[in-house]
């Protein structure tokens, strides 16, 4: 191909999978060793270097060529389309108060700042937004920058409109420590008052549009900011209300202000592309209007569709050009460079009814081969946000890829604009956009629904939810859900509801018993078996990919820690009151409100909660108890006091919950000697006695450890209770190496009721005819244990069975 623009060299220089974190300053240097790129860099240094005293220049002139009367004037002519009287009146109120309020202010081009929130309403009013977003619009900014209060708006305007500011207001920044805390909490405030109202995110968009619009006075390092934030939240917002015009704007914006040379260089490649490729493009297009045509006319297309000689459709074609974010996701999933790019265009095609749709896209595979792994119905399976299309790719002239999306003019409304084409003031609301607003309340809803205590964690949530693909899977009532790409079956379980979640124990994945961590595919027909007594387990948050099912399971895994905590600690205060010959019943009730008022809790619960999690101890809060009154104490008296805390002893049975974790270096069993010390925010860790860990500090810190021992019940034999708690033990097996010796070890772990956590198998070298395996087995006690190391000695092949425990070099610092 002969070329004035060196297209086919496109690839040396920009390649999609260079790292889209290059700052731009990266980026001039490399276009410094490219001849392509020197086209614009004099240009965009002119742009990005000007002196102080040019800017201040330009911004003098900005402010004396910027028309504010016509730019109110065409404002006015905007809303007066579909406003009435009344509504003017308020919104000519809303502007006065936005241009007396922001006189002062000027924006970085020396535009006065009113120029601004005059072009989000104009926006706002070319959505045709009602009365209400339209003032919001004017007043978005008043709140945060200029001291007015919300009590004002609502006096002069109403609670609705100053509900809407408010929640486009920022919290004030010096309530946060970092910028990355501020973005978050901010963005939780907006999504809080999405919530209540989808017109709030509506006038965020425009307000975010016009930002991105005006960039050009702003410094590069706040430009890439701006658009990096936008590109991962604002953008994939708009996607998910169905704002795809909105959508595609943001990203070729923020693709432009990123990587300001690469989107001139591929906007000049795309124009020369364009004008080689536009007789090809006529020829496709018009062999696609002449097949519809003769479809409709006398059904010349094929012998088997006479049968449909009395359908008439029409349709109409539109073609929209690739945007520059568009065709670099295109290279990035092809792993194609520019110069291999045969498509830039898509044709619409648009049609009265759904029926129509498949009859259109059967006459297109008759005309055009299809590319049958690049078919999609999103007719049959709507998208998140309402979106409907049936999308084909088909090979034309010369091997040229075609890509189609066929829809109807209804459909089309809500591709392109979305929620907007719900909230429009001039459009009759029927059941179907009822349904898709709902739909899109029920999505930012979900949103705060993986919300925790921490914004920064809750915001990137998220972010990861809103970038991420739908799958669409089945449940067995064939009701269609829409899922993150990669999600497993936990995942699921939490979309369906918190409480299938929460008491899930594996799925049915089209007719197969599969694990919760099973990824689910587009397809998978999916079924929950839950238990009343199950909950959920810290390890699903290895598998767990939502925000949603993550911060549920985090939350549930809270309830847990601070139910076991409460109970722990209620249980410790008890034994230490025990000691000393007290009850805690006849403590005196003005001795608890004391206390309660000295540690800041309102209930008695808070306190055994903050035993149980060591954040306080039990033998200091029984000193401070006898230290406010005379309380009858046992016959030690209170000379004793000191001796009785330091023997007393707390009795456990393994089913405190997750307030009591045994320590992993050394795997206590009932029967073991064991010892306990509260570590803050953790609960009770349980060691055996004798390891080797916490030796050193057995010996320096004593008195920070607590003297534990097994309940009884823990110790009977396991033949007579089916319901005892497991622990964890790791044994060492040294065996002749024999053929079905781990099948043998197996067979009898299980008849001996231990259950098989994990196994290790190694030899030594080929040659040994000895080797060794570790396994991990659960078992009730230690009588259980002997249970089964005697019935593994006797199986032939094994020479030594031993229980292990971490190596000695592991443990140089105390617990």
């Amino acid at each position: 191909m002969n070329s004035l623009f060196p297209i086919y060299h496109y690839s040396q220089f920009f390649s999609p999978f260079q790292n889209l974190a290059d700052n731009n300053k990266n980026e001039n240097e490399n276009d410094n060793n490219s001849n392509v790129f020197h086209y614009f860099d004099a240009d965009e240094n002119n742009n990005e270097n000007e002196s102080k005293n040019d800017k201040n220049a330009n911004n003098s002139n900005a402010s004396n060529t910027y028309d504010l009367e016509a730019d109110w004037q065409n404002f006015l002519e905007e809303v007066s389309l579909y406003l009435n009287f009344e509504e003017i009146q308020k919104v000519k109120s809303a502007f006065e108060l936005a241009k007396v309020a922001h006189a002062p202010q000027r924006r970085a081009s020396g535009e006065p700042y009113i120029s601004h929130p005059l072009a989000v309403a104009k926006t706002v009013a070319e959505w045709r937004l009602d009365c209400d977003a339209v003032c919001a619009a004017l007043l978005h900014d008043v709140m945060e920058d200029t001291g007015t209060s919300k009590a004002e708006l609502v006096a002069k305007f109403g609670q609705v409109i100053a509900d809407l500011v408010d929640g486009l207001s920022k919290i004030d920044k010096l309530e946060f420590s970092s910028y990355k805390e501020a973005q978050a909490e901010n963005f939780r405030k907006m999504l809080f008052a999405m919530a209540k109202d989808l017109r709030v995110i509506l006038v965020k968009l425009s307000d975010r549009q016009h930002n991105l619009r005006t960039m050009s006075a702003m410094r590069p390092d706040k430009r890439r900011r701006i658009a990096f934030e936008t590109q991962e939240v604002y953008a994939p917002i708009a996607l998910r209300l169905g704002l795809m015009t909105v959508y595609r704007e943001f990203k070729d914006i923020c693709y432009r202000l990123i990587y300001p040379n690469r989107a001139k260089v591929l906007e000049k490649a795309m124009k020369h592309f364009r004008k080689e490729r536009e007789e090809l493009h006529k020829k496709i297009f018009n062999d696609i209007q002449t097949a519809l045509q003769s479809f409709n006319r006398d059904n010349t297309i094929s012998s088997s569709l006479n049968s449909l000689k009395n359908f008439k459709i029409k349709a109409e074609i539109k073609v929209r050009e690739k945007g520059l974010f568009a065709l670099i996701e295109q290279m990035k999933e092809k792993k194609i460079s520019f110069s291999e790019v045969m498509d830039i265009q898509n044709f619409r095609i648009l049609v009265e009814n759904i029926p129509e749709c498949y009859l259109v896209l059967g006459a297109l595979h008759y005309l055009y081969k299809p590319k049958t792994n690049r078919f999609a119905d999103y007719i049959a399976l709507p998208k998140s946000n309402g979106y409907q299309s049936l999308h084909t790719e088909l090979i034309g002239l010369y091997g040229t890829p075609i890509s189609i999306h066929i829809r109807t003019e209804e459909m089309h409304k809500i591709a392109e604009e979305g929620i907007i084409n719900i909230f429009n003031k001039t459009i009759r609301r029927d059941s179907e956009k009822l349904a898709n607003k709902n739909k899109s309340y029920h999505w930012v809803k979900s949103l705060l629904d993986i919300q925790g205590n921490d914004s920064y964690e809750f915001y990137e949530n998220v972010k990861t939810d809103l970038l991420a693909e739908d799958a669409y899977v089945f449940t067995p009532k064939g009701e269609i859900i829409a899922i993150k790409k990669g999600a497993t079956a936990i995942d699921f379980a939490y979309a369906i509801n918190n409480n299938v979640g929460n008491h899930a124990v594996t799925a049915v994945v089209n007719g197969k018993v599969s694990a919760l961590n099973y990824v689910l595919n587009n397809g998978d027909i999916v079924e929950i078996q839950t238990e009343n007594e199950a909950s959920p387990k810290e390890n699903w948050l290895n598998f767990a990919k939502t925000g949603r099912a993550r911060s549920k399971i985090k939350h549930s895994l809270l309830l847990q820690q601070n139910e076991s905590a409460i109970k722990l600690g209620k249980h410790l205060l008890e034994q230490e009151l025990s000691n000393l010959g007290m009850v805690q019943e006849n403590i005196p009730e003005f001795i608890w409100s004391e206390l309660l008022k000295n540690y800041g809790h309102s209930d008695i619960s808070e306190i055994y909660a903050d035993i149980g999690n060591g954040i306080c101890s039990a033998k200091v809060l029984v000193k401070q108890i006898i230290a406010r009154d005379s309380l009858p104490i046992s016959k030690n008296g209170k000379n004793g006091i000191e001796n009785d805390l330091a023997d007393s002893t707390l009795i456990i049975s393994g089913n405190e919950g997750i307030a009591i974790q045994y320590a992993n270096c050394c795997s206590p069993i009932p029967g073991d000697e064991i010892v306990g010390k509260i570590k803050k925010g953790v609960g009770l860790k349980i060691h055996c006695k004798d390891c080797l860990k916490i030796q050193k500090s057995l010996q320096t810190e004593n008195n920070k450890w607590i003297n534990v021992i097994w309940s009884p019940q823990n110790l009977k034999d396991i033949a007579t209770d089916n319901n005892s708690p497991l622990f964890n033990v790791r044994l060492q097996i040294e065996t002749d190496k024999i053929v079905g010796i781990l099948a043998q070890l197996a067979k009898v772990m299980n008849e001996n009721k231990a259950n098989i956590e994990g196994a290790y198998m190694t030899a030594e070298n080929n040659i040994d005819t000895t080797m060794k395996m570790l396994f991990t087995i659960q078992v009730k006690n230690r009588m259980h244990l002997a249970n089964v190391l005697r019935k593994v000695r006797q199986l032939n092949g094994v020479q030594k069975i031993i229980r292990i425990k971490e190596d000695k070099e592991k443990f140089n610092n105390a617990e």
